[in-house]
C-alpha cells in the first residue's frame, strides 16, 4: 500500500524503516523541500536529498513515477539513533574494522551467534 503525505509518497516498507530508525516524516519532508545537498542517485532516475539537523544528517532517496509524483525509496539518519538496528550495525562494523585478523574472526563469530 502507498500513502501520500504532502507532496511525497511513502510506501509501507519505507514507513516501517522510518519507524525502525526513529525518524519522523517531517524530517524527511524538510530534507526534500529544503535540502542542503541534492544530487542524482546511483540508480537511474533516483534523486538524493540531504539535510543536516544539528549533528545528524538525514538522507532521502526518491524517484518520480509516471504521474510525476515523488516516491520515497529510502531514508535514514546518520549517525543513527542509539539502540536502533542501524546503530548496532554501525557499532559492529566499527569494531570489525578496527580489529586484527583474530579480532575480526571473533567479531564475526559473535555476530553469527547473535551476541
Amino acid at each position: 500500500m502507498i500513502e501520500s503525505m504532502s507532496s511525497l509518497i511513502f510506501t509501507n516498507h519505507v514507513k516501517d524503516r522510518i519507524h525502525d530508525r526513529r525518524m519522523n516524516t517531517s524530517q524527511i519532508e524538510h530534507a526534500f523541500h529544503s535540502p542542503d545537498k541534492k544530487y542524482s542517485g546511483k540508480e537511474a532516475g533516483t534523486t538524493v536529498f540531504e539535510k543536516q539537523f544539528g549533528s545528524q544528517r538525514v538522507t532521502v532517496i526518491t524517484k518520480q513515477n509516471d504521474r510525476h509524483e515523488w516516491i520515497v525509496i529510502s531514508a535514514w539518519i546518520d549517525p543513527p539513533h542509539a539502540g536502533t538496528q542501524d546503530a548496532k550495525k554501525r557499532a559492529y562494523w566499527q569494531e570489525y574494522r578496527r580489529a586484527g585478523f583474530w579480532g575480526k574472526w571473533w567479531v564475526m563469530l559473535k555476530q553469527s551467534l547473535g551476541l
